[in-house]
């Protein structure tokens, strides 16, 4: 008898196991590595895969995890019982990026959340927003998730802890706003005083000033060879310099990049075919000139008028069109100024 209830507790916990048992799966074309790594604070596993191919059998915590590719990163939800498969191309990763099987519902939301997150980012044009109106805004996020959610039949447990998420992401994304806002009323004190000179490797020989360019608008460009943001810029910046060529104003892109890997910045400008002034920063962001202009991210665009005053302290990339109409308006007036 007592060896039967052994047996019985046994085979219990061995369905139990499996029950909370999570198959993992990854059909990845064009990958870019051997191996993919899945991860949060208390749990981490490496798959090797072959071909693009990668599966795993494992028992993990129900929770939210990050998936790495070796390039690109995706949000996972995982729980026991899922038999999961991913599928994506690893050039175009975020774009292909799909679920299927069991466990599919819960991570294609999480896609569709990154896309409505996107689009709230996006309905502020580009502008910081206040407080209260972020506010309003997450409130409203938080609403139509919470009715989408328990209407779509998803699993109580999932709802909970997605919920959850959503209101520890709502209090991130404003004490973020709090800090930027923060920060961004020191950096547009700058604006209306001489910009410090700076006197920095030209990529063609010698040095450069900013003293050397008074007379001119100024438009800096503060980038560096690692950074994928800044090099996204690069062909927007192209079409700017070559639209207001015959024009007053020049285009000044400084890198940042360590002494280290000044070799690696002329290669990359000579690849790139870049244009107008490029210049190499003296010790990256230790530069006195860097550190007067508060900067410690990039990429980071600063517009200098032609007597050598900080007029945009913090100017909009060149991709957006905030860019081009702020300076056909100042280029445009100065144009007429000089016709009087």
């Amino acid at each position: 008898m007592k060896k039967l209830v052994l047996l019985l507790i046994l085979f219990a916990n061995q369905l139990f196991a499996q029950d909370n048992k999570i198959f993992f799966s990854a059909n990845i074309i064009r990958p870019n590595s051997d191996s993919i790594v899945v991860h949060n604070k208390n749990f981490k596993i490496t798959i090797k895969g072959k071909d693009g191919k990668f599966s795993e059998s494992f028992n993990a915590p129900q929770g939210f995890y990050q998936l790495f590719d070796g390039s690109e990163f995706a949000n996972l939800y995982l729980s026991g019982g899922f038999i999961l498969e991913l599928k994506a191309d690893g050039k175009r990763f975020s774009e292909t990026l799909s679920f299927d099987g069991n466990g599919a519902m819960e991570n294609n939301y999480l896609l569709k959340k990154k896309a409505i997150d996107k689009t709230m980012k996006q309905g502020f044009g580009g502008k910081l927003p206040g407080e209260e109106e972020l506010k309003i805004v997450l409130k409203k996020r938080f609403s139509e998730a919470k009715n989408y959610l328990y209407q779509e039949g998803f699993s109580p447990s999932f709802s909970k802890l997605m919920l959850a998420e959503y209101q520890l992401e709502d209090k991130r994304i404003i004490d973020e706003l709090k800090n930027v806002t923060l920060k961004t009323s020191g950096i547009t004190s700058l604006e209306g005083k001489i910009a410090p000179n700076f006197e920095y490797v030209n990529h063609k020989g010698g040095k450069t000033t900013l003293s050397s360019l008074t007379g001119k608008y100024v438009f800096l460009d503060i980038w560096a060879t690692w950074c994928a943001p800044c090099r996204a810029e690069i062909p927007y910046l192209k079409k700017l310099e070559q639209h207001y060529k015959t024009q007053n104003i020049v285009f000044v892109s400084i890198s940042v990049d360590k002494q280290d890997d000044y070799e690696k910045w002329i290669k990359f400008v000579n690849d790139e075919k870049l244009g107008d002034i490029q210049l190499f920063a003296d010790k990256d962001f230790s530069s006195e000139w860097v550190k007067a202009f508060k900067i410690d991210g990039i990429p980071r665009f600063i517009l200098i008028d032609p007597i050598g005053k900080i007029h945009t302290a913090d100017a909009p990339r060149p991709s957006s069109p905030d860019l081009k109409m702020l300076l056909d308006k100042l280029l445009t007036s100065k144009v007429k100024e000089a016709e009087k």
